[in-house]
């Protein structure tokens, strides 16, 4: 009886949760439950708050209502918690979210969340409004969470002018009161289409970037602004095609403290900065940072008499360009896109972003998963431990398992050498990954891309030259290829699961979760199969039972033996193991070609 009363609280708990918070953060509080710091923490095991993560709130009021922007820079995340806190404690908070962006709900008064963890988002708006009955100063604190497995961060709406802030405790925390009213994200221009034109990223109310340009008798007006931390730049090239090479480019710089403009031109890869601006008829009107919105204004000739600056009188396709500043100059991006088609920018059009192209992608981690996680698993379990399978029966004139094993390996070799080339012309050179948050070991996903492609072009180099199976030297190859293929195989599945988490693939974390599972999978089957063989060795000693019965009249001997058939065949097995795989490798294969 002691037992079943605390089986049954705890049944009756975890149910009410699970009714109360349905999707989003548990830490999504109603009315009718106290609140807590620890609400801010997610459950997802041992990720941590990083305050390095590109995530921002920003937070201004106009009257009773305040509009809150929650935004990522170059990065996106998937779930949040944001509260409405009041500045004294004795102070209570009371309104509602008037407006709510999808995928999002509100808890409270005071608190909302997402409601589908599989969206991804670069910025949200909110707009609350409080209730006549509210008094005190309030601030907007958050949690924001990039995938479930990475770290999170909690952070507050951002610092208003000087003078009308107040530091919590918490020094995460920042609080503005009633009367600021602070510049929030990046304003959509309401001149877009019809006096400017105009490339953004807005949801909601809110950009995470805008790029605006409007003909002024002779000369073009250039507004490039983005929501930015410091030391990174923004960047828009002007590109006959939609790939980078001989472009002309323009570039607005953050770096340390200071916004500063400059002009630079592409050749292939490789950019290259205009020592000055004179003589390129490109003037700098406003250069400035304000609450994380950095903003260049310039204007230029439609006619250049630089080579590097184009004329504005044809159309060009629109590159635009995001990243770091190490030292303050400008190197490679970490994210670049263009526009869907040729711009005339002495004309006022919206223009759009052609959608990232991922075929490619999806290719090279399809051929990727079918060569180690199918073939590869296949192939090395079958030359391990079934040699002595099919009671020596051939197919082609070869022993069954060495067909099965080479078809696999020769299927490996295909697949994955395919793979590498895909992912070569799609990026053309060798390129580092470039990683939005602290996950800096994703970086060696394309080194160690190229060793496991070169173990792979070894090992069947090796079988063509492989000795006879008498030669005393045999036992080397032996053990040459069994290190070979065995460390490309542990390679090939860390280098896989690397690349599911690299933000360019755009997988869900089930993907992840998935490649465990097979990891996993693998070894219990490796390690049975080893135990087996072990065990059969020893029964092998023993497995026949003779009874010697001696005639001591005429000296003659007879041998009875006792030979145990086993119930299920061996290959069985294997056949399970060959299902097993390839449930794992189209469950992957499906996820990543859905994605």
């Amino acid at each position: 009886m002691s037992l079943k009363i605390p089986l049954l609280v705890i049944f009756v708990c975890g149910a009410w949760q699970c009714r109360a918070y349905p999707s989003g953060a548990p830490g999504c509080k109603p009315n009718s439950l106290p609140v807590s710091e620890y609400d801010f923490i997610p459950s997802h095991g041992s990720t941590v708050d990083d305050q390095n993560l590109p995530y921002y709130v920003n937070a201004t009021n106009s009257g009773k209502e305040w509009t809150v922007v929650i935004w990522a820079e170059n990065s996106y995340f998937k779930g949040l918690l944001l509260r409405v806190i009041p500045l004294n404690s004795s102070n209570t908070v009371t309104g509602t979210y008037v407006t709510m962006p999808s995928d999002t709900r509100n808890c409270s008064d005071s608190d909302a969340t997402h409601t589908n963890a599989d969206t991804n988002h670069t910025s949200l708006m909110f707009v609350w409004r409080q209730s006549d009955a509210m008094t005190g100063d309030v601030y907007f604190k958050a949690t924001i969470v990039h995938t479930k497995s990475t770290n999170y961060k909690i952070t507050a709406s951002s610092v208003p002018n000087p003078g009308t802030t107040v530091t919590p405790s918490a020094s995460t925390q920042t609080a503005i009161t009633m009367s600021t009213a602070p510049q929030s994200g990046i304003s959509p221009d309401p001149e877009c289409g019809s006096t400017k034109g105009c490339l953004s990223s807005c949801s909601g109310g809110a950009c995470s970037y805008l790029i605006t340009w409007q003909k002024r008798g002779d000369l073009v007006r250039f507004e490039l602004m983005i929501m930015s931390s410091e030391n990174r730049y923004q960047a828009i090239g002007f590109s006959s095609d939609n790939k980078m090479g001989g472009d002309s480019v323009m570039v607005c710089k953050s770096y340390g403290g200071t916004v500063t403009f400059e002009l630079g031109h592409t050749v292939g890869t490789t950019y290259s900065n205009l020592p000055s601006l004179t003589g390129t008829g490109v003037n700098v009107l406003e250069s400035s940072q304000t609450d994380g919105r950095v903003r260049c204004v310039i204007e230029r000739t439609i006619n250049s008499t630089n080579s590097y600056v184009f004329s504005l009188t044809r159309s060009w396709h629109l590159l635009r360009a995001i990243g770091p500043l190490p030292g303050g100059a400008v190197t490679y991006h970490s994210t670049r896109t263009a526009s869907s088609s040729q711009v005339d920018f002495l004309s006022a059009s919206l223009i759009t972003e052609e959608q990232p192209d991922n075929l490619m992608v999806k290719i090279h981690g399809s051929f990727m998963m079918i060569a180690w996680v199918m073939f590869s698993s296949i192939g090395i379990v079958t030359a391990r431990f079934f040699k002595d399978g099919w009671e020596g029966k051939t197919l082609m004139g070869q022993k069954v398992w060495f067909q099965i094993h080479r078809t696999s390996m020769v299927s490996v070799f295909l697949f994955t050498v395919s793979a590498f080339v895909v992912i070569f012309v799609d990026v053309g050179e060798y390129r580092e990954v470039v990683v939005a948050d602290d996950r800096d070991y994703l970086k060696y996903h394309p080194i160690l891309g190229i060793v496991v492609t070169s173990l792979t072009v070894i090992n069947p180099i090796m079988s063509l030259f492989r000795c006879a199976p008498t030669d005393k030297k045999r036992p080397l190859f032996n053990v040459a290829h069994f290190l070979v293929g065995t460390g490309a195989h542990i390679l090939a599945a860390i280098t896989v699961l690397f690349g599911m988490n690299i933000d360019r693939s755009n997988l869900p974390v089930e993907a992840s979760y998935v490649m465990y599972a097979y990891m996993a999978v693998f070894v219990v089957i490796e390690i049975t199969f080893e135990l087996h063989r072990v065990c059969q060795k020893g029964l092998n000693s023993n497995n026949h039972v003779a009874m010697e019965m001696k005639n001591f009249g005429d000296k003659s001997e007879k041998s009875i033996q006792f030979e145990e058939s086993p119930m299920i065949k061996k290959e069985v097995f294997l056949y399970f193991h060959m299902l097993l795989m390839v449930a794992f490798c189209v469950s992957m294969v499906v996820i990543l070609i859905t994605s």
